[in-house]
């Protein structure tokens, strides 16, 4: 009898914790990044060089509140005329360069950037940044600028 009135006790707790209803489905939380597509080309005096000032936008959306990615990594690719020129930035980096190790559903964070170049002549960055998701999992999100004189 002591068996059945255990297993009676248990069928009640597991029945009681459903909550009442089928759990609604939370959307995955998406981190996108983008900028201005095509800007100009700037002789700077003081360093030689032509510059194309950017600024880079990474917004979080859905999800649910609270949740938060982890910035991993992000590559940098320059291509110009001369090449291709590229490098990778780690995770203590990538926090510097947006301003935190995270983002979190519902915010936005900017990044300012200036590339360099020695010709006056057009060139292509393409940023993709890899982030681990809030299921652990890991997600790349890209986004190219060109710098035209």
């Amino acid at each position: 009898m002591f068996k059945i009135a255990m297993i009676g006790w248990a069928t009640l707790f597991i029945a009681g914790c459903g909550g009442g209803g089928p759990m609604e489905p939370t959307t995955p939380m998406v981190v996108t990044v983008g900028g201005t597509v095509n800007l100009p080309n700037t002789f700077n005096k003081d360093s030689g060089r032509w510059e194309c000032a950017h600024t880079l936008t990474a917004t979080a959306s859905d999800g649910s509140p609270g949740e938060s990615a982890l910035w991993v990594s992000v590559e940098i690719v320059l291509t110009d005329a001369d090449g291709v020129f590229a490098v990778t930035i780690s995770n203590i980096d990538v926090a510097k360069f947006w301003g935190s190790g995270r983002i979190s559903v519902g915010q936005q964070q900017a990044s300012e950037r200036v590339a360099v170049s020695q010709t006056p002549l057009s060139f292509d960055l393409r940023y993709t940044f890899l982030l681990q998701m809030p299921d652990g999992e890991m997600e790349s999100v890209a986004t190219s600028i060109n710098c035209i004189p």
